[in-house]
């Protein structure tokens, strides 16, 4: 039912099933199941999982959700690298304005260090200003070190 989709959408609540509408020739709406990485990867109750090395986010905008549905992997340090596209219009489109400040904070938070695909350290101001040259969306790889 689209109104509770759209209050869903609004309240932030991802989990359960997303929906997906394809359009063309012809129009097809499907549910997709939608589940925390932290309950797929590493269940509670059953010992921890063998290390990720490496995660390949494309999630357009909505990577500070897909992190918190992972804290427990990322805390543990089980999650060594992760590679995402850094869009600002997706993510404060999904967030709100200080989103990409925000999202910095909280993989930092994890233990990660930020860096561009080129190696250069990643900070929000240098976030901006390489999006602002580059365009739509830069690289963003995070590693683990600590």
């Amino acid at each position: 039912d689209t109104d509770a989709r759209e209050a869903a959408m609004r309240a932030r609540d991802f989990s359960g099933a997303a929906f997906a509408h394809v359009r063309g020739t012809m129009e097809v709406e499907f549910e997709v199941a939608i589940a925390r990485l932290d309950d797929v990867l590493w269940p509670r109750g059953a010992p921890p999982p063998p290390p990720v090395r490496l995660l390949k986010a494309d999630v357009q905008g909505f990577e500070p959700r897909l992190f918190d549905g992972a804290r427990r992997l990322l805390s543990a340090g089980l999650v060594r690298v992760i590679k995402f596209e850094l869009t600002e219009r997706w993510l404060v489109r999904q967030n709100g304005p200080g989103a990409i400040g925000a999202l910095l904070r909280q993989l930092r938070g994890y233990g990660y260090s930020l860096r561009f695909g080129d190696g250069r350290r990643v900070t929000r101001r240098g976030a901006h200003e390489e999006l602002a040259r580059r365009g739509l969306a830069v690289d963003v790889i995070a590693r683990r070190h600590r």
